[in-house]
């Protein structure tokens, strides 16, 4: 077992401690995570024009200013979000995972292209993506014979995403989540048999089959 005590912010000013700390762990899983689009240029003139009409924030406000630093700001939030979490598991996993263990990320099949009206998202999950990877291929990794494996759902099924999408059943949407239990078998069969995992430093596509009554399961299907 483990007890950690983590502070963050970001990746600065990392504090940790324990009473105990013990290693043994035959897989880590980081699944920290979280969607936000880019920056709409007109909602965010509508909303200057109405914080400037209540006499908020100064007379003149520079648009372009602002919306760079609003675009600015997203990114900042998906990469603590979406990447850092990744980078901090993975030396978790340095310190505690046993050897021959595996460390699974969930990526984002959606950054396996370009990610127009999400760039902060997609940049984001493309770097966790490209973490994995190289992490796969570090000395300590290989030293410890770790299984280094990215998860890349297009939606999880989760209450926030099916608020956000809403109830209309006959969204398509609703076709390509991917329930976490799914994911949640397959990562412990490739626990209990190590012969069925990918090879370190894969990312794995998951397709959903189920609908809204979340029929179907899921397939897994290497695509790097």
């Amino acid at each position: 077992r483990v007890v950690l005590k983590v502070k963050t912010n970001g990746m600065k000013n990392g504090e940790e401690g324990g009473e105990e700390m013990i290693g043994g762990f035959d897989a880590i899983i980081c699944a920290s995570g979280g969607w936000e689009g880019d920056v709409d240029f007109d909602d965010m003139v509508e909303d200057l024009e109405e914080k400037e009409a209540l006499g908020e924030g100064g007379v003149h406000w520079d648009v372009d200013e602002e919306y760079v630093k609003r675009s600015a700001k997203v990114v900042d939030r998906m990469m603590k979000m979406n990447f850092c979490p990744v980078v901090a598991a993975s030396l978790i996993g340095e310190q505690f995972l046993s050897p021959g263990g595996l460390f699974v990320i969930i990526g984002a099949s959606a950054a396996l292209s370009p990610t127009p009206g999400m760039i902060g998202y997609g940049s984001a999950k493309t770097a966790a993506h490209h973490y994995l990877q190289t992490y796969a291929h570090t000395p300590s990794s290989i030293r410890n014979d770790t299984t280094a494996v990215g998860i890349l759902p297009l939606m999880l099924d989760t209450p926030s995403n099916r608020a956000m999408i809403g109830e209309d059943e006959g969204d398509e949407r609703y076709g390509t989540m991917v329930k976490p239990e799914s994911i949640a078998k397959e990562i412990g069969e490739w626990i209990r048999h190590g012969h069925l995992r990918p090879h370190s430093g894969s990312l794995v596509k998951v397709i959903a089959k189920n609908r809204v009554e979340g029929a179907g399961g899921a397939s897994f299907h290497l695509v790097r």
